[in-house]
């Protein structure tokens, strides 16, 4: 969203921070997902998400749409984990 907000203006000189830390973040996601359907799922989405963040023209409603999608997914993934190891 910082590299979106900032269209034609100079960027914040803590951008490349900013990027490091939203890749570092998600590939800390990734190598702890299950190698299930759901985390397959959840690895596509995410990929989608860093794309989407970096492409002038993808809009703040489909960037939005992605990261709700992940959310989606990592509260589908916990519910299905927590009901195989604790059956609730």
């Amino acid at each position: 969203m910082v590299i979106r907000n900032h269209k034609g203006d100079e960027m914040p000189l803590n951008l490349p921070q900013l990027y490091s830390e939203m890749m570092e973040n998600s590939l800390n996601v990734t190598l702890v997902l299950p190698d299930s359907e759901q985390g397959k799922i959840i690895n596509r989405l995410i990929a989608d998400l860093n794309k989407a963040v970096i492409n002038r023209d993808c809009s703040h409603t489909d960037s939005g749409a992605l990261a709700s999608a992940v959310g989606t997914q990592m509260r589908n993934l916990l519910r299905e984990e927590r009901q195989k190891h604790f059956g609730n």
